[in-house]
């Protein structure tokens, strides 16, 4: 029977690399994901601490946006690895195999006695995959690819326990450390495994609700333990509290990136179409083709839960003003695994009349292997070329290459908030851009900088598409 879906593993396997990899391995990157990764080696070389991490030394010299356990983490890779263009890009696709990987462990425990269609785990994985917003986030080096690592893993150990209803307590303290590593990571939308033992409970009573409330309260009481001892670390506190003023506080305000209070959930259904519209797409084929899926109705409480897990990991989002498509990353895979639970009985039904001898599945098998081999290849030949940002990369490497390493420069006050030109430099040259009137020896403009240099400065003759270079006389 897994003979039967080699080639479906070899073609979700292509799809997902195809998706995230050629582009990830260019040059250039969303800002976000760049200013991670310049926190992240500032770390593996001893700028800035854990609690403190450092930017620059003119932009956010200790950076308190978020918390700061994925810049410790991929600062591991970069002591590990070296100062390499790949390190971050090699942390964020391991990242995104790692979610894959529980995504299926999720889907196995489920049809934990259905082997016919616990083969079909590649299902779940491509469904994932294929949502737009997954591969972007994994592309750029999200700060939702490290903490979906731990939630995903929170979700699958809690479902875990309370479906073999063994070891319970040891998986309640697993999981409740996870959730707190999930906070470290992102903050408090980190949370919403916490709501897994209620919606098994209402979808399942398999325990009591006394027993379902304790383990719950266990849930929640060991992070908050872990949280109140950190705290009593002065550095700790203070790295924690700045956060909260200067993160969580202005974005309830409305005072940062303000958008319509429910866009979060009408991009979560943009972002779900290419899901649902296949899942239309097979339901309606298996109704033409007289496929009986009434085994479903033995699953739909685990689609509710699926369904139930994902709401709460991304509608509370609209408390704040402040969204972004990107928040709802680690809410994908439970919306993926619940729509591929709705097509499987009718999927493993059509593959099960597939002979492994004809030579149409054979000619399948050999072109997604040769899919893969090609998709692979091209990725790899993507490395050293550029990306997005493409002339203002030249423009970076051609500028960085004469000015002093781990230096600050002027830059022209219009370009304080260029910030991927902030994260470029910083990343490859260690170089600070400072726009208040301090006079540095070098003054970096845009070409279309209004500004006047020539009674201090003497320009620098580069072949540049963007900027302009000066030194000081």
């Amino acid at each position: 029977m897994y003979k039967k879906h080699l080639p479906f593993w070899l073609t979700t396997i292509s799809v997902f690399i195809a998706l995230i990899l050629p582009t990830l391995l260019r040059d250039g990157m969303f800002m976000d994901g760049l200013l991670y990764s310049v926190i992240s080696k500032n770390l593996a070389e001893g700028k800035g601490t854990f609690w403190h991490p450092h930017l620059t030394k003119t932009f956010f010299n200790t950076f308190h946006e978020h918390p700061p356990l994925v810049f410790w983490i991929q600062s591991l890779f970069f002591r590990i690895l070296g100062d390499h263009l790949l390190v971050e890009r090699f942390y964020s696709f391991i990242t995104a195999i790692i979610t894959g990987y529980f995504i299926i462990l999720i889907w196995k425990q489920i049809f934990r006695q259905e082997n016919e269609l616990a083969n079909l785990s590649w299902l779940p994985f491509l469904f994932w995959i294929i949502i737009p917003l997954t591969y972007w986030s994994y592309k750029n080096n999200m700060l939702e690819n490290t903490m979906g690592v731990f939630t995903i893993t929170a979700v699958f150990i809690l479902i875990k326990g309370l479906s073999l209803n063994k070891k319970i307590f040891f998986y309640l303290i697993i999981t409740a450390f996870l959730i707190f590593l999930g906070f470290l990571c992102k903050g408090f939308v980190a949370l919403f495994p916490l709501t897994v033992i209620g919606l098994y409970w209402l979808m399942f009573k398999k325990n009591s609700f006394v027993k379902m409330t304790i383990y719950s309260l266990i849930l929640v009481f060991v992070p908050v333990l872990l949280l109140l001892l950190i705290l009593l670390n002065n550095e700790a506190h203070q790295s924690l509290l700045q956060y909260f003023n200067a993160q969580i506080m202005p974005s309830l305000k409305g005072e940062r990136a303000v958008v319509e209070r429910y866009y979060i959930i009408q991009r979560l259904f943009i972002e779900l179409l290419p899901v649902m519209i296949l899942t239309t797409i097979l339901l309606i084929f298996y109704k033409l083709k007289k496929i009986n899926i009434t085994k479903i109705g033995a699953y739909k409480k685990w689609v509710l839960l699926l369904f139930s897990i994902g709401v709460l990991a991304s509608f509370p989002i609209t408390i704040s003003p402040k969204q972004s498509g990107f928040y709802l990353v680690p809410s994908f895979p439970y919306f993926a695994i619940g729509f591929a639970i709705i097509v499987a009985p009718g999927l493993n039904k059509l593959i099960q009349q597939i002979n492994p001898e004809n030579k149409s599945f054979k000619m399948y098998m050999l072109l997604s292997l040769i899919l893969l081999i090609i998709i692979t290849a091209f990725s790899i030949l993507q490395i050293g070329k550029i990306g997005r940002d493409h002339k203002e990369l030249n423009d970076v490497y051609t500028i960085g290459k004469v000015l002093p390493k781990d230096s600050i420069i002027s830059v022209c006050p219009s370009m304080r908030d260029d910030w991927s030109l902030h994260g470029y430099f910083a990343r490859y040259f260690d170089i600070s851009l400072d726009h208040t009137d301090k006079e540095h020896r070098y003054y970096l403009t845009d070409k279309s900088c209004d500004t006047s240099l020539a009674e201090k400065y003497t320009k620098i003759k580069l072949s540049t598409n963007i900027y302009n270079l000066y030194q000081i006389k």
